[in-house]
Order: C-alpha cells, then sequence, then structure tokens
C-alpha cells in the first residue's frame, strides 16, 4: 500500500545545514536559521522527511562514507535524541570528473539526474504526488521535475515554509 501523507525531500548543504566547502566535520556543523524548528514540526506532526544529496566528497577522497554518515547523524541527533527525524539519507558519492576510482563517472543517481530520488521513492513506496522537494540550487530543481515531483526553493524562513507546504497538504 502507497504512503499517502505529505513527505518532504531535502537537499542537506545550504537547506538544513551551512553550505561550507566539504562539510564532514563537527566543525562545519552548522544548521541553517529555522531547520531545528521546522525538523521539530516534522516530528511532532509524523510526517516523513529524507535527504537526497550529492555527496562526492566521498568519491573525491576528502573525506569517508562513515564521515559522511557521522555528519547526516548529528543534524538527526540536534533535533532529537531517537536519530528518527530524517528517516533516511540517499547520498551520491560520485563525481564524473574530480571522483577517484569506481567513483569517478556518470551516475545516474547525481543531481541533476533523479536516480536518487527515484530510489528513495520506490524503497518507501511514495505516491509523487504527495511530495515536496525543497533545494537550493538548480540541480535541486531539475532532479525534481524529471521527479515529476513538487519543489520549491529554500526560503529565508524555512519553518514558515515547511509549515505552510504541509497545511496545504493536510
Amino acid at each position: 500500500m502507497k504512503y499517502k501523507k505529505i513527505v518532504f525531500f531535502f537537499d542537506r548543504d545550504g537547506v538544513l545545514n551551512k553550505d561550507i566547502i566539504h562539510p564532514y566535520k563537527r566543525k562545519h556543523f552548522f544548521l541553517l536559521p529555522g531547520t531545528k524548528k521546522a525538523l521539530k514540526y516534522l516530528l511532532k506532526e509524523k510526517i516523513k522527511a529524507f535527504v537526497v544529496s550529492n555527496q562526492s566528497v566521498i568519491g573525491r577522497k576528502i573525506c569517508s562514507k562513515k564521515q559522511v554518515n557521522d555528519f547526516n547523524r548529528m543534524i538527526n541527533k540536534s533535533i532529537s535524541s531517537n536519530y528518527n527525524v530524517i528517516k533516511k539519507f540517499y547520498i551520491c558519492p560520485h563525481h564524473p570528473t574530480k571522483g577517484v576510482g569506481r567513483y569517478k563517472k556518470e551516475c545516474g543517481c547525481r543531481k541533476p539526474k533523479n536516480g536518487l530520488l527515484k530510489r528513495a521513492i520506490k524503497e518507501n513506496n511514495l505516491l509523487k504526488k504527495n511530495i515536496v522537494m525543497i533545494g537550493d540550487k538548480k540541480n535541486d530543481f531539475l532532479a525534481a521535475k524529471k521527479t515529476g515531483v513538487f519543489f520549491q526553493y529554500r526560503k529565508k524562513n524555512f519553518f514558515k515554509q515547511v509549515k505552510l507546504i504541509t497545511k496545504n497538504y493536510l
């Protein structure tokens, strides 16, 4: 049976946390204004949220997949001790020109392609019409468009943005 409630897909860097060059360490961890409040709201309302994010830092050998996963856990842990705010982080470790070894490739999961979004939809049995993606770059918009899901660029008042979208779907 398909999940019929609203679902959020978020890009990570520039939407949830500050988009600094290659954020993967604790010292790089800065949630953007409104992120904590918005994610707590989604948790309270039992609304699913997923992250779909290019993370070529892995493929460029700048950091390990474990370090990226640890950074992602910091996001969840900063909102709730049960680590269950973002249901899953879908990441693409590849880069077509700067990747190293098996990570240097043109893949279908790196945004603006939509492989990550399609995988999240399939694995979680989601309806496209119930998905809202929030991103900060044209690649996010293009991936959402290719997938057929509603898209908005992140607004300054992120909490208000998320709450308003949610109210329109409930």
